[in-house]
C-alpha cells in the first residue's frame, strides 16, 4: 500500500523544496497551473527537461488516483514539442486513456493557458498496487 506524508516533490506541501502543486479535477481529469521560477531552469531562460517531464508525470499519476486507484509510474514518454520560458504561466493537465486493470494509460500536456501552444506532451503506463 501507497502512503502519502506529505513530502512528495511534486504536490507534497511539507518539503520545502519541492514544487507544491494544486491539483484540481473536471469533467476530463486533472489539471494544475504552474508558473515556472528562474530555479526551474536548466539552459538560459529555459525550463528544464527534468522540471517538465516531472509535472506530467505527476498529473498523469493523479488522474488515475483521483479515480481511486493505487499506481506507481511504470513508464513515461515524453515529447517536448516547444521551449518553455522561465516566468510562464503554464497549464497541467491529465486524463486517464485505457484502463486494463493492472495497467492504466494516461495522456498528459502541458500547454499556454489559453490552449494554443503545446509545449509537452505525456504518455504514461501507470501500474495499480494491491
Amino acid at each position: 500500500m501507497l502512503i502519502a506524508d506529505d513530502w512528495c516533490f511534486a504536490c507534497g506541501k511539507a518539503n520545502p523544496l519541492g514544487l507544491h502543486l494544486e491539483i484540481s479535477q473536471d469533467e476530463e481529469g486533472v489539471f494544475t497551473t504552474f508558473h515556472f521560477h528562474k530555479k526551474h531552469q536548466g539552459w538560459d531562460n529555459i525550463v528544464h527537461g527534468g522540471i517538465i517531464s516531472t509535472l506530467l508525470d505527476e498529473l498523469s499519476t493523479w488522474a488515475a488516483v483521483k479515480l481511486g486507484h493505487n499506481v506507481v509510474t511504470a513508464q513515461l514518454t515524453v515529447k517536448f514539442k516547444k521551449p518553455i520560458l522561465i516566468d510562464t504561466y503554464a497549464r497541467v493537465s491529465a486524463q486517464i486513456s485505457e484502463n486494463k486493470g493492472r495497467l492504466i494509460y494516461a495522456k498528459s500536456q502541458i500547454e499556454s493557458l489559453d490552449k494554443k501552444i503545446l509545449y509537452a506532451s505525456g504518455l504514461a503506463t501507470l501500474s495499480t498496487i494491491r
